[in-house]
């Protein structure tokens, strides 16, 4: 157990810079423009933007979050809370805590991508592999503890960045509608479930991202230079040559619906646990764990 603690400190240590503070500049960020937008309609300003989003004066929200802006989002709930029913005002601030959550899923995996490509990469080009190999730790080990630090231990950061937004949002929003509905909004919102719902999205997130984690942890420990590349490139090269030589296109479709599989779960829900898709990613996510593992052994210094 004292070995895992220690590796787990170390790359807290080594990446904590990049997990603390991106989340909280997307948070600075998300509740400027929340705030700027209730203030906008409080002087009814955007209330053009609602009227081009929706049909109807008291139409429920069923356009999916992808489709409206955060602070289409934000607004929709300021208007018109007291004349909204139950149902319709859950639907809108749905919308509204889907969409603050968005940016943080977006920086999530953009860090867990670029702390993966640089993990095995910059120990080796700085030579500091050779400090960390002869502590008495295993390879697997030490691969396996930056999986498990990058999808489920830096994800804490980011579910309470997201739940700091969401509640702050909420406050806010009390504070801007009608008077005596703010009891409304956190009834309607159903806060007390987002820590709930978060976690499950990670941990369906995490096991997603396995291949391309995995991969990129490869690559990483493989290669001398330019490892960004040979992430993207190597997949891309393969899967022309499969268009040209053999006339298919089986790797680009399972490229295609894996990466699909993972997006789709920026939003609560999305695909579910026990796919074909999803565990044929974990098989490949073994295997290149242990190609992994082979490199990581066998290279030192670039």
């Amino acid at each position: 157990m004292n070995k895992w603690t220690g590796l787990l400190r170390r790359e807290w240590l080594e990446h904590r810079s990049a997990l603390t503070w991106g989340p909280a500049v997307v948070l600075g960020l998300v509740l400027l423009v929340g705030l700027i937008t209730l203030l906008a309609n409080d002087h009814g300003e955007i209330a053009i933007n609602i009227e081009q989003s929706y049909s109807g004066d008291r139409a429920p929200i069923e356009a999916p979050p992808g489709d409206l802006g955060l602070m289409e989002m934000i607004a929709a709930v300021t208007v018109d809370v007291a004349g909204s029913t139950d149902e319709e005002l859950e639907q809108k601030l749905a919308l509204v805590q889907t969409g603050l959550a968005q940016p943080f899923h977006w920086l999530f995996k953009l860090l867990v991508f670029l702390v993966l490509l640089s993990s095995l990469y910059d120990e080796r080009k700085d030579a500091s592999v050779l400090f960390w190999k002869s502590l008495p730790v295993s390879d697997t080990q030490t691969v396996a503890s930056k999986l498990i630090f990058v999808l489920g231990v830096a994800p804490l950061m980011t579910i309470a960045a997201i739940l700091i937004a969401q509640c702050l949002s909420l406050m806010l929003l009390t504070i801007y509608v009608e008077e005596g509905m703010g009891s409304r909004i956190w009834v309607a919102s159903q806060f007390w479930q987002q820590p709930f719902q978060l976690v499950l999205t990670y941990i369906q997130l995490g096991i997603w991202m396995l291949p391309l984690a995995t991969w990129t942890l490869l690559i990483s420990s493989a290669v001398n230079r330019m490892p960004a590349l040979y992430v993207f490139g190597l997949p891309w090269l393969l899967v022309m040559f499969e268009t040209i030589l053999l006339g298919t296109s089986y790797l680009a479709a399972a490229i295609s619906t894996q990466l699909k599989g993972w997006l789709a779960l920026s939003s609560v829900g999305g695909p579910g646990f026990f796919s074909g898709q999803l565990l044929g990613g974990v098989a490949l996510a073994v295997l290149f764990f242990y190609v992994t593992v082979f490199f990581r052994r066998r290279n030192n210094e670039i």
